[in-house]
């Protein structure tokens, strides 16, 4: 049994096998590869720091880093063997350093935070052959592609279940990505969902469960299908879904039980199709839309 409340720190490879306890309160320092049988108990409190260098594998075989995620080691890459799991109120703070998913699925816990601007910083995430990965509620990556690199453009990134008092944030730093959902599930809520940089995304849904507002930010961003709608909820005001983006595919807009206006908010944005529930009005928010085919009304 492994038990206490100091700070925990390897040098080098650690494996924890067989039907060991392992209950942590302090931090656990790794500067090598880290393997934990299925069979230990694992109870962790404190916060992780992934540093050193060199070739290193992680496997944690189902079990979840219980705090905060520290990566701070230029030089140094990760290779997962199983998924990484985060505690869903926690976060993931990433400075430098490389992770390949291998294939297996990451969730981020409350939030991926990369937004460090310096030539000191830099992060790699391969996500090849990997589906998706969670995160709840911001993703946060700095817009330098020299600095940070993340090879994402087959997996989607899921920010669904969110149920809080905040906005959501999806900033992927300039890169290529598979879809991304965007699910705010708080009722009584009028915060905003944002959508920011110039990234080149497939499917993007973003669903409110009351009067959330949506905001897809950047001109320069490019989106094959956009699909927003809010639940069925009764309330007061009118929120709004603002689309920027110059290059989209189609465009559907439906709210089954209130109103919602959609605002097109480029000067010179050229779409296929654009799909409008019942109850959505067309802002022209200063902008010249060219839509090859006619906007089209349904009753939803």
């Amino acid at each position: 049994k492994l038990y206490g409340g100091q700070q925990l720190t390897f040098n080098g490879d650690v494996a924890f096998n067989g039907t060991m306890v392992f209950q942590q309160w302090s931090n656990l320092n790794l500067y090598g590869s880290i393997s934990v049988d299925s069979s230990v108990t694992w109870i962790q409190g404190g916060h992780t720091y992934l540093q050193g260098s060199g070739n290193n594998i992680m496997n944690m075989n189902g079990h979840t880093f219980g705090a905060n995620v520290y990566i701070k080691a230029p030089g140094a890459t990760w290779t997962l063997q199983s998924e990484m799991v985060m505690n869903n109120n926690r976060e993931c703070y990433w400075e430098n350093g490389t992770i390949v998913s291998n294939g297996h699925q990451m969730n981020f816990g409350r939030r991926l935070y990369a937004w460090y601007n310096s030539s000191n910083n830099n992060m790699t995430l391969d996500l090849s052959g990997t589906d998706s990965v969670w995160v709840d509620y911001r993703w946060e990556v700095y817009p330098n592609q020299y600095m940070n690199v993340i090879n994402a453009e087959n997996t989607a990134i899921i920010m669904d279940e969110y149920n809080a008092g905040d906005h959501m944030y999806f900033r992927g730093g300039v890169h290529r990505y598979g879809d991304l959902v965007m699910k705010h599930m708080a009722t009584n809520s009028t915060h905003t969902m944002y959508v920011d940089y110039q990234d080149t995304l497939n499917n993007v849904t973003i669903y409110g469960a009351d009067r959330q507002n949506f905001y897809i930010a950047n001109s320069n961003a490019q989106m094959n299908n956009v699909s927003a709608s809010w639940g069925n909820t009764n309330y007061n005001g009118t929120p709004y879904f603002q689309l920027y983006p110059k290059s989209v595919n189609n465009v559907s807009v439906v709210n089954p039980s209130n109103r919602a206006t959609f605002r097109a908010a480029h000067t010179n944005a050229t779409w296929n199709k654009v799909t409008l529930g019942s109850n959505i009005s067309l802002d022209l928010y200063l902008s010249l839309i060219h839509i090859s085919e006619p906007t089209r009304r349904r009753g939803i």
